[in-house]
């Protein structure tokens, strides 16, 4: 197997990469949706929750359903028939779509006139097109419908199941964005808790109306009721593997267009053309030596003189790992565009692609991305974890404490989850329980995978976040500096 020359290669992997960059909030990767093995199982209509941490593909999935042509060209690599022809609606989302399903704005109100699994069956009647909903022209009437006769969701739930069986079809409602719904985290758990007992009561009641929730795990562990755990079964973990991560690079090198990408898949081996016209190496996919030794050709075998750095192929998903040993896929591409795009800038001649110096300063710019996600998604962490920085881990418990208290952390942050609401939904955001326990704000951080604890109770930083919250760590790769 070899390559065209290294800085070709490299201006190429920098220029697909880039261009692949898009959000995944707005909209889907411009070159189809690759499917990774471990994501088969979410995508089944049985499947009612789909977890995952932020950047994994849930909203990716949650949008490609509802194309037609990724939804069938998912159905055809995952051999998946029930996803050809299902009735797909929207019952929650991030975009701003009152017409299609309520707003922040229209929860809250909500809230005022029904309980939370009121709101949400009102909901379902309404985006499935039940004729009870169809008079009514507000959200709070729709949810006060249900409310006031508490035989409607019964019976349009019967009626619909009926119609979805005489179609040989099934309605497909799928929720995603749960952290937008409000920013009051009571009130986001019992919305959610509300939302999870409806997509059960559809699960058992109906044959053919299904929910399918995509959310954040810290959302679904605070929002547990009592028959919660009658919805682990059809419950699916959303997870990319080192081998998945490297298939979609390769993939995405694969389908770049023009004559470098058919360069590129002259010289890996067989590809073959789907029905949406996307190329795919089932060996790039599914093989790891086969991948290792593609990734040797690109970045060189080892992160230093020897194997005694690392391998290449090993080292960069395990220094974008969080907490739970999660790789976003987004970091993991964002690393390698960053290293490609510097290799083929700085270091003219280089024998390979990416230059494993380049590699790392790729994870420091990829960490510097995450943490800015974080900020966006979850603006209680940075709070918490900005001021550690300069120390380096693994940390005592007790400094973590002594920061915070310095800082008054906690009290901002109390202040931080008081009650309010926003027309605009990127200020609507989720914080953390309790958030006057030092102890349990911490474990908090944990369950996000933001930290983690050593044998000894000591606590870490992850490469992905420490980098760029400015820890250090000793014979780690150095902190980003901040100015």
């Amino acid at each position: 197997m070899e390559l065209a020359d290294s800085r070709s290669l490299g201006g190429y992997i920098a220029a697909v990469l880039a261009d692949e960059a898009v959000d995944a909030d707005t909209r889907l990767p411009r070159r189809g949706v690759y499917t990774p093995l471990e994501h088969r199982r979410a995508l089944l209509p049985d499947t009612t929750v789909v977890r995952g941490a932020r950047g994994v593909g849930k909203t990716v999935w949650f949008r490609s359903l509802q194309v037609e042509t990724l939804r069938s060209s998912a159905a055809s690599e995952y051999r998946l028939p029930a996803l050809r022809d299902p009735l797909v609606a929207v019952g929650y989302g991030n975009l701003l779509e009152p017409d299609l399903y309520p707003s922040a704005a229209d929860l809250l109100e909500m809230t005022d006139v029904a309980s939370p699994s009121e709101i949400w069956s009102a909901v379902v009647l309404k985006v499935l097109g039940s004729p009870v909903m169809a008079s009514l022209t507000s959200w709070t009437s729709r949810a006060r419908a249900v409310h006031n006769d508490p035989r409607v969701v019964p019976r349009e739930y019967a009626r619909l199941d009926r119609e979805m069986e005489s179609e040989e079809r099934t309605a497909l409602v799928l929720f995603d964005a749960l952290d937008r719904m409000s920013a009051s985290r009571p009130v986001t758990d019992r919305l959610v808790r509300g939302l999870l007992q409806v997509a059960l009561d559809l699960r058992v009641g109906t044959r053919n109306i299904r929910a399918k929730v995509f959310a954040r795990p810290d959302l679904l562990d605070s929002a547990r009721f009592t028959d919660a755990s009658k919805l682990d079964a059809n419950r699916v973990d959303l997870t990319w593997s080192s081998t998945s991560l490297f298939g979609l690079f390769f993939t995405t090198l694969g389908n770049g267009g023009g004559s470098d990408a058919a360069d590129f898949r002259a010289q890996t081996g067989a590809w073959r053309q789907g029905l949406d016209g996307r190329w795919r190496s089932d060996v790039l996919s599914a093989d790891q030596s086969a991948q290792a030794h593609l990734f040797t050709k690109i970045a060189g075998p080892y992160m230093g003189s020897s194997i005694k750095r690392g391998r290449t192929y090993q080292w960069l998903p395990s220094h974008l790992a969080d907490g739970r040993g999660m790789v976003s896929p987004r970091s993991f591409l964002t690393a390698l565009r960053q290293a490609a795009e510097r290799t083929s800038t700085l270091r003219g001649g280089h024998e390979y692609a990416i230059h494993r110096d380049e590699l790392k300063e790729g994870v420091r710019f990829a960490s510097q991305g995450r943490v800015t996600e974080i900020e966006e998604d979850l603006p209680w962490v940075p709070l918490l974890v900005r001021p550690l920085e300069g120390l380096q881990v693994p940390l005592a418990q007790s400094d973590v404490f002594d920061r915070w208290r310095t800082q008054d952390v906690l009290g901002r942050l109390e202040h931080m989850q008081e009650p309010r609401i926003s027309a605009e939904l990127s200020e609507v955001r989720v914080g953390p329980r309790d958030v006057l326990d030092e102890h349990a704000v911490l474990e908090q951080l944990a369950d996000v995978g933001v930290v983690t604890y050593r044998y000894d109770g000591r606590v870490d930083l992850p490469d992905v976040y420490r980098l760029a919250f400015g820890l250090g760590r000793k014979g780690g790769i150095p902190r980003v500096a901040v100015n």
